[in-house]
């Protein structure tokens, strides 16, 4: 009788490790699905930010660009039309289209780019940069912006109310174009455009 008894017992034991064992198994299984089904939506969250980042890149660099040739173009003066010389004009640059400008270019860390200078706008090696020269013809560099294919310009002629592409335009009385618009092709294929208004000309 003793003997029955031990043997049920011993029996229930072995069933009771058995479904315990399969609970772990279970829950192992369980696990491992939970955890790969996180991995792989942590996988594709971490896509979905890739392009949304480069956006926020090319947007904050967009930006920077556009306070920097609005800063720019707020400081054109035409001190150059008493000399003689054009203050604002179109022009070549190693094959690529250019802005020449004259501006105030304020107080410089280098006293030769001090004051009145005269600057270049253009691309070089898919960079739109701006070349600026000292009194002493010293040349100085800025990158705005990289991955540029092809740089437009267009101006805006109160004398014949329309967009022109070069400047100054033959008969045109104002030295400087109402509006400025500037196109930056880049290689993504999309287009940035930046306009802005300068002064009319009724100061000079």
């Amino acid at each position: 009788m003793g003997i029955k008894k031990a043997e049920k017992s011993s029996l229930k034991l072995r069933r009771k490790r058995s479904i315990s064992l399969l609970e772990v198994i279970i829950a192992f299984g369980l696990t491992a699905l939970v955890v790969s089904f996180l991995f792989g939506f942590y996988r594709q969250l971490l896509k979905s930010q890739q392009p949304l980042e480069k956006d926020r890149q090319e947007a904050h660099s967009s930006i920077i660009v556009q306070l920097r040739l609005a800063k720019l173009f707020s400081e054109i003066n035409a001190d150059q039309l008493l000399k003689g010389n054009l203050p604002f004009f179109t022009d070549e640059i190693e094959g690529s289209k250019a802005l020449i400008l004259y501006h105030d270019n304020g107080i410089d860390k280098e006293p030769g780019f001090c004051g009145s200078i005269p600057s270049a706008l253009y691309i070089q090696g898919g960079q739109l940069c701006l070349m600026s020269w000292s009194i002493d013809e010293e040349g100085r560099k800025e990158v705005f912006f990289e991955g540029i294919n092809n740089l437009k310009f267009y101006f805006f002629s109160k004398s014949k109310k329309k967009w022109v592409e070069k400047w100054p335009e033959p008969l045109e009385k104002d030295p400087f174009p109402s509006m400025v618009k500037i196109i930056l092709e880049e290689k993504s294929k999309k287009n940035l455009v930046f306009s802005f208004f300068l002064n009319d000309g009724e100061e000079f």
